[in-house]
């Protein structure tokens, strides 16, 4: 056995090396400390009359904060005063009862949407992104006034897209500012009107950086065909909103690989449930967690027209410029957004880095006696041919599976690998809970490497199958330690069908009871934890990590799990109790694995994480194991006295 875990020593580290050798483009992507303010445009209006400022001075006061852009919304029908109330929307009733003047140059019989500005530059725009989409329409001027007819239904312009303000294109221009292009909504279905849509977007910015909300994009493989092709042929870039669901946007960089960037958007508001946060600090804590651990390399600010008030500007100042102060001190760069470029997949190495994973499941099933040899190497074979056939059909999905598997086998290997069936030292049982943190950094280093791509930095494309890649190691350790701890005279299979069938002893209900059941809270909690799952008291306890440790560990790691680890590998108690502290606390490698899924995580922020959790987790179970034997000494204590009672009496 000492051989065979030598010689699994070796081929953990051959995987790591191998590993090592495909993380150079994630290395190279996480060492970027860059990020940059950008602010919508209406809000920078609004934000110069309140300072009683010209937009090129509050520009030039924001550029000492981080502000590197302006964010342009692609305006809608949604109100009757667009383009920064320089324009308006009318109704043919609507338009003659305000402008009288214009009722010969008015048709009141059919239902026109009417654009009514005296500003030649916001109808030449207009003019052109109605043509996009080919919806006609009919210039006329009167009076200095330009009339616009737009043959759309006046009552449905809230789906009415009449492209970006000019004179905000104008002042990013002047003010050497980088430029987002918002578009909320969608309604271009074929392919010329995506090619003479994208041409408008050109013609204000020549490599254009363009935000979908994903509201409308047609979820069909047609479509993203066209609209992909379109993008890489015309240079564009794709930003991906940090916290929103975007699965057809997701498809489109999927599929091309387009340059491609994260962006977070934030609300100031005074509203109850709104995007700001109850304190300053908070808002500052939130943005730091995103610029640092999620990629956001763009933070658009806005106020809201209806929000503009003494309160919002105070607290949009405060956290613009503390996050700023906080992230210089980190020694981030504030820069126009710097997309990601396609990253070369290097499929043979990731092919390779299969039969390697595939090669430690096989040895590791003889190694720990959960198949002979011929089977072993019969699974390992099959593995192999139809990993190549499925490597050959589809290389996306491939990688993915392999990721799948190495986020099972390493938590299952880091389990085997230490000695359960005895209790242990104090300083063994510490140092076998290093070796199962260690495998499992391994594993997720496996993951990484397979995963290694710029869709899944930014969280465009991710690691499939989180609940089962948390509950099958529990299942399965669970099964393995009930026969190394409880039944060792029976076979492994003996014990499946045992805890299968209705027959069970009432310590093992009981075990089966808080088993599942943690297992159940722990899968619930898993991913976005809502709030009525979270336990009294942690979130203020996150808050408070967050502040004193540079990156805050998950806390199913290192309360619940390396605690329990710690303790039921040390403990001399009953087989029954060990058995449950080692089967719930097997949820800690499982978590670390979780933590390096995250692809859009740094690996070095993953590394501090998984060290912070190990740190905090010792200490716990330290403590743990210290109350344990305080109660041990008091119940013997007591136990004397009683005897000695006893003989006095007699």
């Amino acid at each position: 056995m000492k051989k065979g875990k030598i010689l699994l020593a070796i081929l953990l580290l051959v995987i790591f090396a191998f590993s090592i050798i495909l993380l150079p483009p994630r290395i190279a992507e996480d060492e970027k400390k860059e990020t940059g303010f950008y602010l919508d445009y209406e809000t920078l209006i609004n934000l110069s009359s309140y300072w009683g400022l010209t937009p090129e001075q509050t520009i030039a006061r924001l550029k000492k904060t981080g502000f590197v852009g302006l964010a342009l919304y692609e305006e809608n029908g949604s109100s009757q005063e667009i383009f920064n109330q320089e324009a308006g929307l009318f109704s043919g009733a609507i338009a003659v009862a305000t402008f009288p003047e214009f009722k010969d140059f008015i048709e009141l019989k059919k239902p026109y949407t009417y654009l009514i500005t005296d500003n030649k530059e916001i109808v030449d725009s207009a003019i052109h992104a109605l043509n996009a989409r080919k919806i006609k329409n009919q210039l006329q001027q009167v009076n200095k006034k330009y009339i616009l007819k737009i043959n759309y239904p006046y009552k449905s312009t809230e789906k009415l897209l009449l492209g970006f303000n000019p004179q905000g294109l104008e002042i990013a221009r002047k003010n050497n500012l980088d430029v987002l292009l918002f578009i909320p909504q969608w309604s271009i279905a074929n392919e010329q009107e995506v090619k003479n849509y994208l041409s408008y977007i050109k013609t204000f910015c020549p490599e254009p950086r363009v935000v979908f909300a994903d509201k409308n994009l047609p979820e069909n493989n047609k479509f993203t065909k066209i609209f992909s092709d379109t993008f890489l042929k015309e240079n564009f870039s794709v930003g991906l909103l940090d916290g929103i669901d975007q699965p057809q946007t997701n498809a489109i960089i999927n599929r091309t690989k387009l340059p491609v960037f994260r962006v977070r958007q934030v609300t100031i508001n005074t509203i109850e449930g709104g995007n700001i946060l109850a304190t300053t600090e908070e808002k500052i804590e939130s943005l730091k967690i995103g610029i640092r651990e999620r990629r956001n390399k763009a933070i658009v600010f806005k106020i809201p027209a209806k929000e503009f008030n003494k309160t919002t500007v105070l607290a949009f100042e405060t956290v613009t410029s503390k996050t700023y102060e906080t992230m210089k001190s980190l020694n981030y760069q504030f820069v126009p957004v710097n997309p990601l470029k396609k990253i070369p997949e290097r499929k043979l190495e990731k092919l390779l880095l299969s039969v390697l994973l595939i090669v430690l499941f096989g040895y590791s099933l003889v190694l720990f006696d959960l198949a002979n040899i011929k089977t072993a190497l019969t699974f390992t074979v099959i593995l192999l041919i139809g990993g190549f056939v499925l490597f050959t059909l589809n290389f996306d999905f491939y990688i993915k599976l392999c990721a799948f598997g190495a986020s099972v086998l390493y938590p299952l290997i880091a389990l085997f690998s230490i000695d359960i069936k005895n209790p242990n030292s104090f300083l063994k049982a510490l140092a076998s809970l290093v070796i199962v943190v260690l495998i499992s950094v391994f594993g997720g280093f496996a993951i990484s490497a397979f995963l290694t791509g710029n869709n899944y930095f930014v969280h465009a494309d991710l690691f499939r199958g989180v609940k089962l890649s948390f509950l099958l190691p529990v299942l399965i350790f669970a099964i393995y330690a009930a026969k190394a701890l409880l039944v060792r005279e029976k076979s492994l299979k003996q014990v499946v069908f045992e805890y299968l069938g209705l027959e069970l002893k009432l310590w093992q209900l009981f075990a089966l009871i808080i088993i599942f059941g943690a297992g159940a809270y722990y899968l619930l909690r898993t991913g976005n934890t809502a709030e009525s799952l979270v336990l009294p008291g942690e979130i203020k306890l996150r808050a408070l990590l967050n502040k004193y440790l540079y990156v805050r560990p998950r806390f199913k790691e290192f309360a619940i799990g390396y605690p329990l680890l710690l303790w039921g590998l040390w403990t001399k108690g009953r087989p029954e109790i060990r058995y449950i502290a080692l089967v719930i606390g097997s949820l800690a490698p499982v978590t670390v694995i979780n933590t390096f899924a995250h692809q859009y995580d740094p690996l070095w922020v993953s590394l501090i994480r998984t060290g912070n959790g190990l740190l905090l987790g010792s200490i716990l179970g330290v403590f743990l194991i210290a109350i344990n034997m305080v109660m041990v000494k008091l119940f013997l204590k007591g136990s004397q006295g009683e005897i000695n009672g006893d003989d006095k009496n007699l």
